[in-house]
């Protein structure tokens, strides 16, 4: 019988770290869920970078996306700029 599988810590931790869901590549640029959503529809570039789908919703490797999103100019710093003025404003 084989030894069952497990992955390396050290994969896991880049696996936690890298791997990310439109709602965390959000979080991490600094717009709301919905600008997301809008880049996905508008660059047809970076849909086709999903690594895979886990219950019908894309998932992304962080630094290829990232890197898909500079190259794109996104996020547009001043709309980051307007999204954080609107939050400060709601958080008041």
């Amino acid at each position: 019988m084989t030894a069952p599988f497990t992955v390396p810590d050290d994969v896991n931790q880049l696996i936690r770290e890298h791997l990310v869901c439109p709602a965390q590549i959000a979080d991490r640029a600094g717009v709301n869920h919905p600008a997301v959503s809008n880049w996905l529809d508008r660059h047809r570039s970076l849909a086709e970078l999903a690594v895979t789908h886990v219950a019908g919703r894309p998932l992304f490797w962080w630094p290829q996306f990232e890197a898909a999103l500079a190259e794109l100019g996104l996020p547009d710093p001043q709309a980051v700029e307007v999204q954080r003025r609107r939050a400060e404003r709601r958080a008041a």
